[in-house]
């Protein structure tokens, strides 16, 4: 990370909307309810999503995804925000 941290924030994200999806579409609904979540939290329209979340969603296959999961949202001061995955 190039840019300083201003401001940080840990949040759960039900993904119920997800787990419900019709047939393949699960995975790629949950990717997108974490980046609409995280473009409310950080206001932007930057969202870098890590690889380590993106293989916990993933983990399952792309028809069943996870329930739940904790993530943190880093805004950067050069107006991007970094999606990782919350320490348990």
């Amino acid at each position: 990370m190039s840019s300083e941290i201003i401001e940080e924030k840990t949040v759960t994200i039900n993904l119920r909307k997800a787990y419900l999806a019709s047939g393949k579409r699960a995975a790629p609904r949950a990717i997108n309810i974490i980046r609409n979540i995280a473009k409310k939290i950080a206001d932007t329209d930057e969202i870098k999503i890590s690889n380590e979340v993106n293989m916990a969603i993933w983990s399952r296959g792309k028809g069943k995804t996870l329930r739940k999961i904790s993530i943190k949202v880093q805004k950067l001061k050069d107006g991007t925000a970094n999606v990782i995955l919350a320490s348990s």
